[in-house]
């Protein structure tokens, strides 16, 4: 029985690892710095309109 407790123990206290490990973690993305947005592109100016042959 005691075998059976201290098995349980043990699991219990790796779980408590694992989640502190996980909140950590979870703590260093929330502090990380967001990267800066990404500038937007320049429009391309229109281009000029051909010119149009005079009548003759």
């Amino acid at each position: 029985m005691e075998d059976i407790l201290a098995s349980i123990r043990r699991i219990l206290s790796e779980e408590e690892e694992e989640a502190a490990a996980a909140e950590e973690v979870v703590e260093e993305v929330a502090a990380a710095p967001e990267p800066a947005p990404e500038p937007e592109p320049v429009p391309e100016p229109d281009p000029e309109p051909e010119p149009v042959p005079e009548p003759e």
